[in-house]
């Protein structure tokens, strides 16, 4: 008689998270095992054959641990075994499971064979591939958490059609059709990664284009204008007002005005990054777009609003006193202009625009605003030159700051005290 009950949650709780060389299958018994991909995931699999030694096996995934523990995955597995010595067959999408005590029906009954999940397979590309290589991964994977996995996360990626693929991108299209075009291009690419590396062998997506799942996004031209940017500014520093509900997002848009930056950029920041003494930001060069080292000078007049807003969060390393996602900021940025009774939708990077624009307008020159704004610089300068202007940006940006304080009381309003830094 073959052994039973090899595994323990020990066991289970050092390999979960734990990166593999391989994916691999450990037996717990009487058809149970686990399977652990090659980013630490843990799937329960029961394995039974219908018509003898020599029939095809069969398998079921029946839960991703520690969502299924192993008491569970056991009691489920029995369930089986009782229904195949009665009937000689399992009719999984009818089944249910038990889970301590009462039946609930079983996450997982539904799936066919066993397999890497659509999951799986995406976190595989993740680690092995976009961490590594794609700047913005940080947003592929909130994108792909929210919009994928909650439709087609579970399914075993080489069992899942072209009809699942295309009513998962088509629910996202309908109000997000951008949204649908990044998410399927990130999908398509992640499925050839792990097809080529022996991982799956999908090939569902390869004949798709980007327009047959969602929309590219257009290069944007909106530029605030100048009542716009002072009814903007009035409104950060306004005591109270339509911000006083988003003390963060306050923050988060008083940096994205003074310095043109991107939103990652400020969202992401630690106190690491910002030399008060000599009044510098370095932002390293994984986290720039362009791959090199970024600093931005610091206005004097700033400091009192930084140190006031180091004080508010001095037990915690990001400047803005928490992390919060790129979906959600964008989220809600995109209602600001409405708050402020704007006549044209404007978001967030809107502003960086703006300040680019406002900048060249008023006579800086163009190479310094692209340096401030972190650009690729083009040809061989930007092979060999690797100057960082910090005396042309420091007068660039208190030449924009001039500006903005003529829009309020001439002075900066200290994070949520209601008092002026002069």
């Amino acid at each position: 008689m073959a052994t039973e009950n090899k595994l323990s949650d020990t066991l289970l709780r050092k390999l979960h998270g734990k990166l593999q060389p391989r994916q691999k299958m450990m037996a717990d018994g009487r058809g149970l095992s686990v399977r652990v991909s090659r980013q630490g995931g843990l799937s329960f699999v029961f394995t039974w054959r219908e018509g003898g030694r020599t029939s095809i096996p069969k398998a079921v995934t029946l839960g991703r641990y520690p969502d299924t523990g192993l008491k569970q995955a056991r009691q489920i597995r029995d369930r089986y075994r009782v229904q195949l010595a009665e009937q000689g067959t399992l009719k999984l999408e009818n089944e249910t499971a038990i889970q301590d005590g009462p039946e609930t029906p079983a996450e997982e009954m539904s799936r066919p064979e066993a397999m890497v999940t659509v999951r799986e397979a995406l976190e595989y590309w993740f680690t092995g591939y976009a961490k590594s290589h794609r700047k913005g991964w940080k947003r592929d994977e909130e994108r792909i958490t929210k919009y994928v996995y909650s439709t087609l996360g579970g399914r075993p990626v080489d069992n899942c059609g072209i009809r699942e693929w295309v009513e998962c991108f088509e629910k996202i299209r309908v109000k997000y059709p951008v949204s649908a075009g990044a998410a399927f291009q990130v999908c398509r690419q992640a499925l050839r990664y792990c097809r080529l590396r022996g991982y799956t062998s999908s090939r569902v997506l390869d004949d798709f284009r980007l327009s047959d799942m969602g929309s590219k996004g257009v290069k944007r031209e909106r530029v605030l204008n100048e009542a716009e940017v002072s009814s903007l500014w009035s409104a950060l520093q306004e005591d109270g007002g339509i911000y006083a509900p988003q003390p963060y997002l306050r923050h988060l848009v008083t940096v994205l005005v003074i310095f043109g930056c991107r939103t990652h950029e400020i969202r992401e920041s630690t106190w690491s990054e910002w030399d008060l003494k000599r009044r510098q930001w370095t932002i390293p060069k994984s986290r720039t777009k362009n791959g090199h080292i970024l600093v931005r000078p610091v206005p004097e007049r700033l400091m009192p609003w930084l140190e006031c807003l180091k004080g508010k969060h001095k037990e915690q390393d990001y400047v803005l006193g928490q992390f919060q996602t790129q979906m959600r900021i964008s989220k809600l940025g995109s209602f600001q202009w409405q708050w402020l009774g704007h006549e044209q939708k404007w978001r967030n990077h809107d502003i960086r625009r703006t300040v680019a624009t406002w900048m060249n307008d008023a006579g800086v020159n163009t190479w310094v605003v692209e340096h401030l704004l972190g650009h690729a610089v083009a040809g061989v300068a930007g092979i060999y030159n690797r100057a960082q202007y910090l005396t042309e940006k420091k007068q660039a940006l208190d030449l924009w700051l001039d500006r903005l304080l003529e829009y309020s009381t001439g002075y900066l309003r200290l994070p949520d005290s209601g008092k002026n830094s002069g």
